[in-house]
Order: C-alpha cells, then sequence, then structure tokens
C-alpha cells in the first residue's frame, strides 16, 4: 500500500511539473507579450463573436505547435477561418447540453397558458426525462472540448468541420493515456486562469487565455505523436 501511495504521489507531482511547465512555457517566446495580450484582449470582449473567432482561431494555430515560438496572429485571414470552425464545432457538440434546460423552457409555457391539458403533461415529462442526460452532457463538455480543438487543429485547411464524431474518435484511439493526462491537465490549467478573476475581475481574459493557450500546447504535443 505504501509503495502504492507513493507512485500516485509521484504520478501527481509529475502532473503538476508538466502543468506548470505549460503554463510558463509562453514566456519562452521573447515576443510573448504581441502573442499573448492581444488574446486576452480579444477575449474580454467575448459577447461580440468576431473577437471570439479570432481568439478561437489563435488557439487553433497554438494546437498545431507543441513547443517553440507562439504562433503568430498573422494570416488574420486564416485565424478567423479556424476559429469559425471551431466554433461550429464546438456550438454544434454543446447542442444537447439544451436538454438540461428544458424545464426551465416548458415550465414558463405551462404556466402561463401556452401549454394545457395532455400537451402541458406530456412536454414536463419529457423535459424531466431528457434534463439529466442534458447534465451530463455539460460534464463532458469540457474534456470533449479539448478533443474538438485537436481535431480542427489536425483537418486540412480547407475541411469544412473537421470535427466529425469518426475523428475525435481515432483522434482517441490513438493516445488515449495522453487524452487522460490532457484533461487532467485541463482542470489544472482552468484554475490558473481563473486567477484572474482575483485581479479586479479586470485580469481574467487575460490569464484565461493564457491558460487556454496551454492547454492547446499540451493537445498538440498528443496530436502530434
Amino acid at each position: 500500500m505504501n509503495g502504492q501511495g507513493r507512485a500516485q504521489s509521484k504520478a501527481r507531482a509529475g502532473l503538476l511539473r508538466e502543468a506548470w511547465a505549460l503554463w510558463v512555457s509562453p514566456l519562452d517566446d521573447e515576443h510573448w507579450q504581441r502573442r499573448m495580450l492581444p488574446g486576452g484582449l480579444l477575449l474580454g470582449l467575448f459577447p461580440l463573436l468576431l473577437p471570439l473567432l479570432w481568439a478561437l482561431g489563435y488557439l487553433v494555430a497554438a494546437a498545431q505547435s507543441p513547443a517553440g515560438a507562439l504562433p503568430a496572429w498573422r494570416p488574420l485571414s486564416r485565424r478567423l477561418q479556424d476559429g469559425a470552425r471551431l466554433f461550429a464545432a464546438l456550438f454544434l457538440y454543446g447542442l444537447p447540453g439544451l436538454l438540461a434546460f428544458g424545464t426551465f423552457v416548458v415550465g414558463p409555457l405551462v404556466t402561463s397558458g401556452a401549454l394545457s391539458g395532455l400537451l402541458a403533461s406530456v412536454a414536463v415529462q419529457l423535459a424531466q426525462a431528457l434534463q439529466p442526460i442534458g447534465l451530463a452532457w455539460l460534464a463532458l463538455l469540457p474534456p470533449l472540448a479539448a478533443l474538438v480543438l485537436g481535431a480542427v487543429a489536425q483537418a486540412p485547411p480547407g475541411a469544412a468541420l473537421g470535427a466529425s464524431p469518426r475523428a475525435l474518435w481515432q483522434l482517441w484511439w490513438r493516445s488515449p493515456a495522453g487524452w487522460l493526462r490532457i484533461w487532467a491537465m485541463e482542470v489544472l490549467l482552468s484554475g490558473l486562469g481563473s486567477t484572474g478573476l482575483f485581479i479586479a475581475l479586470v485580469g481574467w481574459p487575460f490569464t484565461a487565455f493564457w491558460g487556454l493557450v496551454a492547454l492547446a500546447r499540451a493537445v498538440a504535443g498528443v496530436t502530434s505523436r
């Protein structure tokens, strides 16, 4: 038991060291300010679609380069195109999660009288039955998002989407242990990325983008094997 405990402690320590190495890796690029700061600014404007697409496109570029210099923001058209593909894939895979909010939609319709009688009863029962499926899907979205990022990054530039279920399965099957490790690091990097919330809230977009770039480079490390 003691040997097993030491092995587990060693594995956790190794995971923490790897996550920290990914977190600080952008500093190895002498131009890290001009690479990372624009991403934070764009992420801070996330209610607007165009800045969000550019930020997502940069993550796709980061997921194509596991080490060395950070990718450039140019060509902007390529970043925008890749961001649109990633956004579309994440949106489509996120749709089943809407089932978690079915009761919030059906409830007001019933109370307002828009739905009544047998139709209201069926709608309420259906929404309640599907809600656990939606909640389970929402829980799966963060690890699924890492796979989607890897698939889009690996897809040819002209691919319409690049993240089909078959592509995700093939990517997972190439390195199951690697993806399990990435999902563990995703939790750690998300925690580091949230530290900006303590900097008068304005620092959150920058630390969040920093964490996402670190995660993208971890994804690149698996997909490039």
